[in-house]
């Protein structure tokens, strides 16, 4: 919705990347309102599971614990290793985008209440949601049907491939989050908890909230 607003702002011929300019100054309200309304979706995806499964099978695919303390800090500890490995490598590899970098990326990079709103996002929107997403009904949901592995293996390809617009045209931040995605589903599978998924969901965007701040409008 918001791309089909800023493609109408746009003129009649407009210059390559006009339309992602125009949905950059709306990321402020569309950023925090997407995510929300993937959470809402998902709320309500679990609630009509949890009337028609059996308890043990709905708390199987959506784990009422938390986690222990132990738990909850080896996934804080690993998502921000992770975080802070992929910012020292791009410090030491050169990035040469073949197009325009993805709105998400330019909304980091600029001062603001365009940053801001990526920060809200990224920190206290995207790791409870999308965990609970894709850690949670998704992987949860085909494991029940097609088991853990295959479970692991498309909750994880998906993820990994929605989030490609970051990634597309620079592998260590293909390989930084194709890690994060082993890493959160590994803690999922290994803890039968969303705590420590989303402890490293959001230490790992922590790590890159807090260098974004260090970019230039025109930085990596």
């Amino acid at each position: 919705m918001g791309a089909v607003v800023a493609s109408a702002g746009a003129p009649p011929h407009p210059a390559k990347g006009a339309a992602a300019g125009g949905l950059l100054h709306l990321t402020p309200v569309l950023l925090p309102t997407s995510e929300a309304a993937g959470g809402l979706t998902v709320l309500l995806v679990l609630y009509r599971w949890a009337k028609r499964l059996d308890g043990a099978i709905f708390l199987d695919i959506v784990p009422a614990r938390w986690g222990t303390v132990r738990q909850l800090l080896l996934g804080g500890v690993a998502g921000a290793a992770l975080g802070l490995a992929f910012v020292l490598l791009s410090s030491f590899v050169p990035h040469h985008p073949t197009h325009p970098p993805s709105v998400l990326v330019q909304a980091a990079s600029l001062p603001g209440p365009t940053r801001w709103a990526w920060v809200v996002s990224a920190l206290l929107l995207a790791p409870p949601i999308e965990e609970a997403m894709f850690r949670g009904a998704f992987l949860g949901g085909l494991a029940q049907t097609w088991g853990w592995p295959a479970g692991m293996l498309l909750s994880g390809a998906t993820f990994w491939g929605l989030h490609a617009s970051e990634w597309l045209d620079y592998w260590p931040a293909a390989a930084a989050l194709g890690t994060l995605t082993l890493l959160v589903t590994l803690l999922r599978v290994r803890t039968r908890t969303l705590g420590a998924c989303i402890t490293a969901h959001f230490a790992y965007n922590l790590v890159l909230a807090l260098a974004a701040f260090g970019f230039s409008p025109h930085g990596a």
